[in-house]
């Protein structure tokens, strides 16, 4: 765990565990109190992806700034091809994967839904793996923010950062609120998964670690002086989701979702403000493996599921599914780490450090 952040790495595992439970599936579960309370878990969990987004914004940003004020540029095709090596090879081999199996249970392959993915569109046109939608919000960041960092700091107007993120913000709010407006009937993807409506997320990452680096420490007076209040507004609006479904409240895709993303860069925040612990360096090793646990969580979900209901019906298929879908999740995602993504990031070290 050499160089990285233990806290942000926490935080990432407590990301894919908010996204798996979003992805639960609650049959076989009998209790009435069970199905309330995972419901509600399910209901609320795709906010990890948000926890996601603010994270990556801050990391990525961090490295960008950092290149900047060590040499005075931005190397943008050696920043593309460096985050091409920590995304593509395992990308790559789950759309493979994935690929070989709808054509084992179908006998035909989605040739036009394999296209978009590979050309990361799959949060704009129909896709072959419904959940990589975020990855393609995260390429689009990736090809503008150097661009637009580069910009600011080459005219030595790094403060304009705050006025280009305002900018972002409005317009994604905007947007959004305009969909919800127009919209008839509940469509995922075109309230919550476009580039233009959600990439605000990870500009609020960026302006944060701008922040951070330049008022670090009037920052840390500031969270520590009103940690109460900070943690009161971040329970506040990250229950929301978890107490009103998006299907039915369609208003959760406005302004609750800006204020989500600010509470979870408050999260960031309050998490580097304080040493981490024995929770806090265990969630840290899962948070090391979030990209591939994300990766392939949803076949395993699906498979292992039937699996379940194949062996046993009533209560007992849960607790099995529950425990199996996650353990294994985490288990195949620290396989395609070590296998795939841990030597393709040796190779990128190597040949481009």
């Amino acid at each position: 765990m050499k160089n990285r952040i233990v806290q942000l790495d926490a935080l990432r595992a407590i990301a894919i565990i908010l996204v798996m439970f979003n992805h639960l599936d609650l049959t076989g579960l009998t209790s009435q109190y069970s199905q309330v309370v995972f419901g509600y878990l399910r209901q609320g969990g795709w906010i990890g992806v948000d926890l996601f987004f603010v994270l990556s914004g801050f990391l990525i940003s961090g490295l960008l700034f950092n290149e900047f004020s060590k040499s005075g540029d931005i190397n943008i095709k050696r920043f593309l091809i460096r985050r091409g090596f920590k995304i593509y090879p395992s990308y790559i081999v789950l759309i493979v994967v994935g690929t070989l199996i709808d054509y084992i249970e179908s006998h035909e392959i989605d040739y036009k839904g394999l296209a978009v993915n590979l050309v990361f569109l799959q949060n704009y046109f129909p896709r072959l793996f419904k959940h990589t939608w975020t990855l393609s919000v995260e390429e689009h960041f990736y090809f503008l923010i150097p661009l637009l960092i580069l910009f600011v700091m080459t005219r030595r107007r790094e403060g304009e950062l705050k006025w280009w993120f305002f900018t972002i913000a409005s317009v994604c709010l905007a947007l959004r609120i305009f969909k919800i407006l127009s919209i008839e009937e509940f469509d995922f993807y075109a309230l919550f998964a476009r580039t233009h409506l959600r990439i605000d997320s990870l500009f609020f990452g960026v302006i944060l670690n701008w922040c951070y680096r330049n008022y670090g420490l009037k920052i840390r007076m500031l969270i520590e002086q009103y940690k109460f209040a900070i943690v009161a507004f971040i329970l506040a609006v990250s229950m929301l989701p978890f107490l009103y479904s998006r299907s039915t409240n369609l208003w959760i895709a406005g302004a609750p979702v800006s204020l989500l993303y600010i509470g979870f860069g408050l999260v960031l925040l309050l998490s580097m403000n304080y040493e981490p612990n024995q929770l806090t360096k265990f969630l840290a090793r899962i948070g090391t493996y979030s990209y591939s646990i994300y990766l392939w969580h949803v076949l395993v979900n699906i498979y292992w599921a039937r699996f379940c209901q194949q062996m046993v019906n009533g209560s007992l298929y849960w607790t099995l599914y529950f425990a199996g879908f996650f353990s294994i999740s985490v288990l195949v995602g620290m396989l395609s780490h070590k296998v795939v993504e841990a030597p393709f990031l040796k190779l990128r070290n190597r040949y481009f450090p």
